[in-house]
């Protein structure tokens, strides 16, 4: 890593630190001799994606769902869940509400009252 660290940041190397992200996401995406795998595939079963591979459209079609397909769903889930937890805070909310209104005394004040 301190290799590749090197030859990345050779004209800046104070700013090494910036770079660090670009090296992790190459060194875990690239496949090693013994394993014939990528470090990130050993670890959760597949390799991600590079920004080259969006930018020039490369599109990996698994069990016949391509990468847009699942992009989509996972949207659409997450803003489902988004969806739910909003519902729950609002019901916690008013749950909340209605326990503190309890112990609530109305209070009417007039002008010139000393309070």
């Amino acid at each position: 890593m301190i290799q590749l660290l090197k030859g990345y940041c050779s004209k800046h190397p104070k700013l090494w630190d910036e770079h660090l992200c670009y090296v992790q996401h190459a060194y875990n995406r690239a496949k090693h001799s013994s394993t014939q795998r990528s470090p990130f595939e050993n670890c959760f079963g597949f390799t991600p994606r590079s920004p080259l591979d969006f930018v020039f459209g490369k599109d990996i079609v698994v069990d016949g769902h391509s990468d847009v397909d699942k992009a989509t769903k996972f949207i659409e889930q997450i803003q489902e869940i988004h969806q739910e937890v909003q519902e729950q805070l609002e019901k916690s909310q008013a749950k909340y509400k209605a326990r503190h209104d309890k112990h609530r005394i109305e209070h009417s004040f007039q002008v010139g009252d000393q309070v």
